[in-house]
């Protein structure tokens, strides 16, 4: 699976064939995970269950070079110790640091003469952090294994070998470090987003509507997500080749000439690091469109019965901007957080909604211009009762929807 046409048995595959393969597979699947990833619901789950499940295959073949079991174990404890230190108490695996003890209290009925108990739990003083530490190992390891695999091997960096074996490496690196270091949701429907990389998550992830999201129903963006992937890519290849530099740079330290070493790898960690920078400094407001909370193109669909949300945050009082075209009428209103609030839950998410005023009233297309709250704020797009019958409705924005000083 991961040496294609091994040299042992057979006849060996030609490198060329390997690497086409194997970068057909890596599109695919970063094509499928761009388009399901979703914090919300298994869609994005199944594809990064699929990922770890590659990453320990991955690890273990790595491993079965019995030496390079302790630069794992050492590299995973580093790792592990940094997750520590961020996420406190133990990261992603916080739980483990939590433990209970169960007491039960026996007692004799006096009406039946039956001895019964009653039993229940309470948190015990301490902290469990050798649990902890074990299953944020588990959590962690695979994804070093992933990128200890990806370090090149002597010869040409550029090659088909060495290029096949990052990919196959970095790939399943780079969708693992969506769960715990780039996007996600914190816990469950109508949870924060959060994460690290070139964009907002706030952006990147929308809900599509209040009933359907409870099933994992999410507005998500591709080119964003898109984005945070080769960010993580690029990050775990650069992370491979300094490695692999290092190493080679070590183990050849006293010799006149470092045989087997690539000139030209300095210049890709150079090229994978302007990626990087790039990433976290020009990527985003081209992405955003100079700070856009929804771009142009972006499309919600959602039931006749429901409603759109979208949800964003004002420093200040400013000016919101933007158009939209929908498939039947709809009314739009700005909320505040306790508006919103009291409207979700009413559970009668038909418009027009009680005792406040729409932007836009029963109309296919309409531009937005009207002044943003303090604070939290949420875009709502809703239909009458006497649309009910029409089933599924789609609102696509025309003009990027974006707050102007």
């Amino acid at each position: 699976m991961l040496e294609m046409g091994s040299r042992g048995s057979g006849k060996a595959s030609p490198p060329q064939t390997e690497f086409a393969i194997t970068l057909v597979v890596a599109v695919l699947f970063i094509d499928f995970f761009v388009l399901a990833e979703d914090p919300y619901s298994l869609g994005g789950s199944f594809l990064v269950a699929i990922a770890y499940v590659a990453a320990v295959v991955i690890s273990l073949y790595h491993l079965r070079n019995l030496r390079a079991v302790t630069p794992f174990v050492v590299a995973t404890l580093v790792v592990l110790a940094l997750a520590w230190v961020i996420g406190g108490s133990g990261f992603p695996v916080g739980s483990a640091t939590v433990s209970y003890t169960t007491t039960c209290t026996s007692y004799t009925n006096v009406t039946s003469g039956l001895v019964q108990s009653i039993c229940g739990q309470q948190p015990h003083p301490g902290q469990d952090y050798p649990l902890a530490i074990a299953e944020n190992f588990a959590v962690w390891a695979p994804l070093v294994g992933c990128i200890l695999y990806t370090v090149p091997e002597n010869g040409r960096l550029l090659g088909y070998v060495n290029l096949g074996k990052m990919i196959r490496g970095a790939i399943p690196a780079a969708v693992l470090m969506f769960p715990l270091l780039g996007v996600r949701s914190t816990d469950g429907f109508r949870s924060p987003v959060v994460g690290i990389g070139p964009i907002d998550p706030n952006v990147a992830f929308r809900e599509c509507d209040s009933t359907t999201a409870t099933s994992g129903c999410v507005f998500t963006n591709p080119s964003y997500l898109l984005a945070d992937f080769i960010f993580w890519l690029a990050t775990a290849m650069l992370v491979a080749v300094i490695i692999g530099e290092v190493y080679q740079a070590q183990s050849k330290r006293g010799q006149r000439k470092l045989e087997g070493r690539d000139p030209r790898a300095k210049w890709v960690a150079v090229f994978l690091a302007v990626l990087m920078i790039a990433g976290l400094t020009v990527v985003p407001p081209v992405l955003t469109q100079g700070g856009a909370i929804i771009t142009s193109g972006s499309i919600f669909p959602f039931n006749s019965n429901d409603f759109i949300e979208i949800p964003f945050n004002s420093t200040h009082p400013s000016q919101l901007a933007g158009s939209f075209t929908s498939s039947v009428p709809v009314d739009v209103y700005l909320l505040n957080s306790a508006q919103f609030n009291s409207y979700d839950l009413s559970g009668n998410w038909f418009c027009p909604i009680a005792g406040i005023s729409p932007l836009l009233s029963n109309v296919t297309q309409g531009k937005l211009d009207a002044r943003t709250f303090t604070g939290s704020n949420q875009l709502v797009f809703c239909i009458s009762f006497a649309y009910y019958p029409v089933g599924r409705i789609t609102v696509q924005i025309t003009s990027s929807i974006r707050i102007r000083e």
